[in-house]
């Protein structure tokens, strides 16, 4: 098994990054002071036909120039309204150098986008009165409390989900390596893993910095297993892909059932080679919560839209409020499964989402009434770089805007 994720050092540089990109983009399509404020745009418009009708460009010409340039081997993107998908597309191979055309029906792996999912189906459990967002690992499993490290015993839901629990990052290789051998379903593996991890000596003090972790996702999907009696994966199909129609999502490798899904691929020797979504290196099961989601960019889509409407008024799942928690920083620009950055005035949610073979980011701007999201089945190079001016080209052909989104 080689690698399991960007590091947080490799997140934080990638976050900056496509903070600048994001600038680059947002400065093609509006005319915002720095300071936080109403966005407003003089930047071209779509075109119009002779009855004044607005053409909405194509997005199929776009991506194949970009996935030519940086030489991915599929490249897929979707843009979103409030009221729905505008363009969602795909073009390339689902493996490199074969005759195997990707289709926008096709599959990517999500990587750490499952955070934001995952984060999501909790708050139906919080909603419902099942959790709190103050639930501790001692009040959820009051049969384990005894043997917890007293610190993790006290960390809150909160905590979890926005790294501030003081747990382990559990992103590479060296960390998996040290677990004990956990044997049966991927339930009961997680089971045994959190009750394992939170006997444990905390990486750091609960709530006192920010420290990047797949650990506090699985904790905090055993704690919704714990009080609905249902898997993680159980609740994910229930609570959010069925809602969303989300019919072509599943978990791990999209090859692993199907292998005539996208393949993801590594870069070795200056080359891009395919990876066989059955070999031994699979996400682990024990931090599936933080990383292990697939779906196809249109059902990436549904699920950027159904944000994008929580945060401008007309929500559905879950009440405004809500939502608007789930975005808001609790420290270091993370909110509860979501990054917030301000970027030239204009306030977003991204989060991106890496497991090495595959590469995708998710895109939210209230104030613009657009999401986007992008994957790719190339790793973190050259797929970061072809992600993000996906990204920041989209914004420049989709996103001008002449009012703002109260």
């Amino acid at each position: 098994m080689k690698g399991q994720e960007m590091s947080v050092k490799q997140k934080k540089m990638a976050l900056l990054v496509m903070a600048q990109t994001i600038c680059i983009g947002l400065a093609a399509c509006t005319s915002v002071s720095e300071r936080p404020g109403p966005i407003t745009s003089h930047a071209s418009q779509p075109a119009k036909t002779a009855n004044h009708r607005e053409v909405t460009p194509d997005l199929e010409p776009i991506l194949e120039e970009l996935r030519a340039e940086y030489g991915v081997p599929a490249l897929a993107a979707a843009v979103v309204k409030g009221t729905g998908i505008v363009q969602a597309n795909a073009v390339g191979n689902r493996v490199v150098d074969a005759p195997s055309p990707v289709t926008k029906a096709d599959r990517f792996h999500l990587g750490s986008i499952t955070k934001p999912i995952t984060a999501t189906m909790i708050a139906t459990l919080v909603e419902e009165g099942r959790l709190t967002w103050q639930s501790t690992p001692a009040s959820v499993f009051p049969d384990l409390a005894a043997e917890m490290n007293p610190a993790l015993a006290k960390v809150t839901l909160e905590q979890l989900l926005s790294h501030r629990a003081g747990l382990a990052s559990f992103t590479d290789d060296a960390e998996f390596e040290m677990l004990p051998a956990f044997t049966g379903s991927a339930e009961q593996k997680r089971r045994a893993y959190v009750k394992w991890l939170l006997s444990r000596k905390p990486e750091k003090q609960p709530g006192a910095e920010y420290v990047y972790s797949n650990a506090g996702y699985a904790v905090a999907a055993v704690m919704a297993e714990q009080v609905s009696g249902q898997s993680w994966e159980h609740l994910i199909r229930s609570r959010i892909f069925q809602p969303l129609k989300m019919t072509r999502s599943g978990f791990g490798w999209p090859g692993l059932a199907d292998q005539a899904q996208p393949w993801g691929h590594r870069g070795t020797a200056g080359k891009l080679v395919p990876h066989p979504p059955t070999d031994a290196y699979q996400f682990p099961a024990v931090v599936g919560p933080g990383g292990d989601i697939h779906a196809s960019i249109e059902d990436l889509a549904r699920f950027a839209q159904l944000h994008l409407r929580g945060l401008t008024g007309t929500p559905r799942l879950l009440s405004s409020p809500t939502f608007k928690q789930l975005h808001t920083p609790v420290a270091d620009d993370y909110g509860l499964g979501w990054n917030q950055q301000v970027i030239k005035g204009n306030t977003v949610s991204t989060h991106l989402g890496s497991a090495e073979t595959f590469f995708a980011i998710i895109f939210v701007s209230p104030a613009q009434d657009i999401a986007i999201v992008v994957a790719t089945n190339a790793p973190e190079e050259p797929g970061q770089t072809a992600a993000f001016k996906t990204l920041s080209a989209l914004l420049r052909t989709y996103a001008p805007v002449t009012q703002v989104v109260k």
